[in-house]
């Protein structure tokens, strides 16, 4: 068994994965036949199983930006995000196994998917429901044949699917293997109603061949059974194709529900961690508008890699916790986590959420506190479990609120990197940064000494910046920077830091003296920084600032960005956060682009995303954490706001090209 848990994973799993190949020889797979048929609510599947799909949109609503950015797509029609449910909570023949957890479980995933997420169809096999031919029609049928509808020109489906399994599993035993107890089981260690993890395991690695991604949850004891032997794959990207499983344990561990009214611990925190914004806090999208730059709108983005470790850092805490109140709590499990098979293993689920990044304890709270003496724990096993209440087999009406129809904000946003929407450049968007091609990095004194075999070893970025003055003077790095860039034929730009203290003549003199003049360089960066005593260099700089006053320093900064322009030939950017930038640019800076430095704890990014005016930005410093070889931990990483072909009128100088895409 490879899949591993564990704090080291949850640091780690976001730049290495496990990858797990089949142990034996999977189930054979015949392409499904042909079907014709169609239920009533449009659904391609044959009679007998209509009744089971609780939402089936026909396609005509709009897309998600989100999901067109990923999936490369334009049309809502051209995906699909599909949904299939199995959740056993009733067992008639095993007394005192019911689950109340699981009846929770399938209640809150058919609110999670239809109403949060927007899926376009939500499948769910619940109690007798769940029986071993209807999961097989659904996973070996209908689901593959279905994705075939939304292949695009490279052959390759935009399709989507979840599973999520909520029930009884039973390990591995000298008379059994390991298996999804379903409810007409009358012997937990028998063959009759039990479902095999090896056949399940089988059919999913299939679907990973028809759908874009497929991510499975399980919540079931024993469920790590699922993942087969193998080593270790590549690392995950969401637009990349891919198929990961996540199970609430180990393949030798009891899953628990601590709380079962609000269903398992597992499911729980997906489904809170995600609407709430919590589980990745790396990853957002924000729309501002109006002439302040206020933000109008917030989405979060959850990766699969970042629930899982989210997942299991709140696992290990919970622990902690609770074992502190009673010695006597039995631990447990952190989650598994691992692709489904070798070959299609590179991509990454992911969920959205209209809100903006959440605290990341919110959805862990309830189970910080200590448990109430006697409270009723249910582990998803049969075992020695004490005897629970039982629950009949519909004691939970589905009865899910209609798919929200209401225009969201991002509804109007063009799909692919964008800073703003063409005719509304007061609208500034920002998006995942992932979603953005043309990346790079900025280098100051401040980053030290450079191993720069090790960094040419690395992924290579399409460009960096590095200082090339700042307030003490000539940075000492520079040429260091300057003369490597250039024989790793990386695209190179520099940048200067706007001194309060000298004139402009003398900022233009000293910048055409240290940068040699270079037809291909990117255009020149000003980093505009209004200075305070507590700054390197920053009493004298605030001293000279005073002295201006702002009018007169904006006056001074427009005048070095027309001198830089005329020296180099291109039009300057300027460099700064929305704050230096609000008090240090106006209206009349629109000729120049903007490059805006907005990064840091999820919970205040918003207001760091501010940028004012009708003048996106260019380039987004979005990140002072980047981990890069040969630089360090510490390195700040930026993205260009548009395509490879705006890109390159971006490298020529021609304007200020953020600008000139929203107009």
């Amino acid at each position: 068994m490879t899949a591993r848990p564990g704090m080291a994973r949850a640091m780690a799993a976001a730049w290495a994965l496990l990858a797990l190949l089949p142990a034996g020889p999977l189930r054979a797979q015949s392409p499904p036949a042909p079907f014709e048929g169609t239920c009533p609510s449009g659904a391609p599947a044959k009679e007998h199983y209509c009744a089971f799909f609780v939402r089936y949109n026909t396609g005509d609503g709009p897309l998600q930006a989100m999901v067109g950015d990923f999936l490369g797509v334009t049309e809502a029609s051209q995906t699909r995000s599909v949904g299939l449910i199995i959740a056993i909570d009733d067992y008639p023949n095993l007394p005192g196994h019911n689950l109340t957890a699981a009846a929770v479980d399938a209640r809150r995933l058919q609110d999670f998917l239809i109403n949060d997420q927007h899926f376009d169809e939500v499948i769910v096999l619940r109690n007798a429901d769940a029986s071993a031919e209807n999961i097989n029609y659904f996973l070996e049928d209908y689901l593959p044949r279905h994705a075939d509808d939304y292949k695009g020109s490279d052959g390759k489906s935009r399709a989507r699917l979840l599973i999520a399994y909520s029930g009884h599993g039973r390990g591995r035993s000298p008379s059994a293997q390991p298996a999804f107890i379903l409810s007409g089981a009358t012997d937990p260690e028998g063959s009759d109603g039990i479902y095999k993890m090896t056949e399940f395991t089988g059919d999913v690695a299939n679907l990973a061949t028809h759908y874009f991604h497929v991510l499975t949850l399980i919540n079931a004891c024993f469920g790590a059974n699922v993942f087969p032997s193998g080593s270790t794959g590549a690392a995950a990207s969401p637009t990349a194709p891919g198929s990961f499983i996540i199970t609430a344990g180990s393949p030798n561990d009891e899953v628990q529900a601590l709380i079962p009214s609000r269903g398992s611990l597992f499911f729980d925190l997906v489904v809170n961690s995600i609407t709430q914004g919590e589980a990745d806090p790396q990853s957002y999208q924000y729309y501002s508008s109006n002439q302040d730059g206020s933000v109008q709108s917030a989405g979060t983005l959850t990766l699969t890699l970042a629930l899982d470790s989210y997942l299991t850092a709140a696992f290990y805490r919970i622990n902690a916790i609770q074992k502190k109140t009673d010695p006597a709590f039995h631990a447990i499990s952190p989650p598994y986590f691992g692709p489904v098979q070798s070959g299609v293993a590179q991509g990454g689920f992911f969920f959205v959420a209209n809100k903006p990044p959440g605290d990341p304890l919110a959805s862990i709270s309830p189970y910080l506190k200590p448990l109430a003496p006697g409270s009723p724990i249910e582990t998803a096993s049969i075992g020695e479990m004490p005897p629970a209440p039982g629950l009949p087999s519909r004691s939970y009406a589905f009865s899910p609120r209609p798919a929200s129809t209401e225009a969201t904000a991002d509804q109007s946003v063009p799909v692919g990197p964008v800073s703003s929407i063409k005719g509304h450049p007061d609208i500034k968007i920002f998006k995942p940064p992932v979603i953005y091609p043309i990346k790079g990095y900025d280098l100051s004194s401040a980053d030290g000494r450079i191993d720069w075999n090790a960094f040419a070893r690395s992924p290579r970025p399409n460009f960096i910046y590095a200082r090339a003055l700042g307030w003490a003077g000539p940075d000492p790095t520079f040429a260091d920077r300057w003369s490597h860039v250039k024989g790793l034929g990386i695209d190179r730009g520099a940048y200067i830091k706007f001194n309060f203290c000298l004139s402009v003549q003398d900022q233009l003199d000293q910048f055409q003296r240290l940068v040699e003049a270079d037809p291909d360089m990117l255009p020149v960066g000003i980093e505009l920084v209004t200075p305070s005593v507590d700054q390197s260099q920053g009493a004298r700089q605030l001293a000279c600032y005073q002295q201006l006053g702002a009018a007169q320093a904006r006056e001074r900064i427009l005048q070095l960005a027309q001198g830089i322009k005329l020296q180099s030939r291109k039009t300057p950017i300027l460099l700064g956060n929305s704050y230096n930038l609000s008090v240090l640019t106006d209206e009349r800076s629109e000729t120049y682009m903007i490059w805006l430095n907005a990064y840091g704890p999820h919970n205040a990014i918003s207001s760091k995303l501010k940028l004012r005016g009708r003048n996106p930005w260019t380039m987004w410093q979005y990140s002072g954490t980047l981990p890069v070889p040969g630089i360090g931990a510490q390195t700040t990483g930026e993205v260009f706001f548009g395509t490879p072909l705006q890109y390159e009128a971006f490298r020529r100088g021609e304007g200020n090209v953020g600008l000139e895409a929203a107009r």
